[in-house]
């Protein structure tokens, strides 16, 4: 497990531990004082469910970014040939031999 997917889960692990504080409070907390915290417990689990969320995208992003392709220009190996005919830079190769002349 990365390092970013143990905080997601560690988020997600705090919100869930949030929603039952602020339901034990409610249950054990008659009254408006009782009703008020567990409205702010409530409120904090939201806010660190966000933050799961924005994580899991950062790390979506990241992923993404590590498997995609490399999209700039290809230029000729050391040998002086280009990897591929339709991409890369075309720069002038000096032939071998007169028959390996570029067209």
């Amino acid at each position: 497990m990365t390092g970013l997917e143990d905080v997601i889960e560690r988020l997600r692990l705090a919100v869930a531990d949030a929603a039952r504080l602020a339901r034990a409070v409610r249950e054990s907390w008659a009254g408006p004082s009782g009703e008020a915290l567990a409205d702010r417990i409530t409120m904090v689990g939201r806010a660190l469910d966000r933050q799961a969320d924005r994580a899991a995208e950062i790390a979506r992003t990241l992923a993404q970014a590590v498997t995609e392709e490399a999209t700039g220009p290809l230029v000729p190996s050391t040998t002086g040939r280009r990897p591929s005919e339709s991409r890369g830079v075309r720069l002038p190769l000096l032939a071998d031999t007169p028959d390996e002349r570029p067209p």
